[in-house]
């Protein structure tokens, strides 16, 4: 069995599809489940969490006061998919609430470090043009 990705939307499906591929996590025997949200509290435009067998990642489709564009989603999940494959290749791993483990480096309380000097939001943040404008 290979990758099985779940979206209610065709154009998210194919591109998570072809984003899979890019990034070749294809192969793995796991599920990606995408959802397409309304808005969350927080000013974030996607989230992704998961395991080597189970990625969530959700998507939004408003943030206050804005309204994202079919670009702008893509956009969000090319850096979504990019945390897919963190999880799925076990780079990235949750050991509770406030610890996160990176490759081989627990981080400690991730609440306290800025969010743009964690190494996995770094390295998407890098491939997320890439992947998205290889996959769009």
């Amino acid at each position: 069995m290979n990758l099985q990705i779940v979206s209610k939307f065709k154009y998210i499906q194919n591109f998570a599809e072809k984003a899979a591929r890019f990034l070749q996590i294809d192969h793995l025997d796991a599920e990606i489940i995408i959802t397409l949200k309304q808005g969350y509290k927080e000013e974030v435009w996607g989230y992704c969490d998961g395991d080597r067998e189970e990625v969530n990642i959700e998507l939004l489709r408003n943030s206050p006061g804005h309204k994202l564009s079919r670009e702008e989603i893509l956009m969000t999940l090319a850096h979504e998919m990019v945390h897919a494959k963190q999880y799925l290749k076990g780079e990235l791993k949750s050991i509770n609430d406030l610890n996160i483990k990176w490759k081989k480096t627990v981080i400690e309380d991730v609440t306290k470090q800025n969010y743009y000097d964690l190494p996995w939001e770094q390295e998407a943040d890098e491939l997320e043009p890439i992947v998205y404008n290889n996959c769009k």
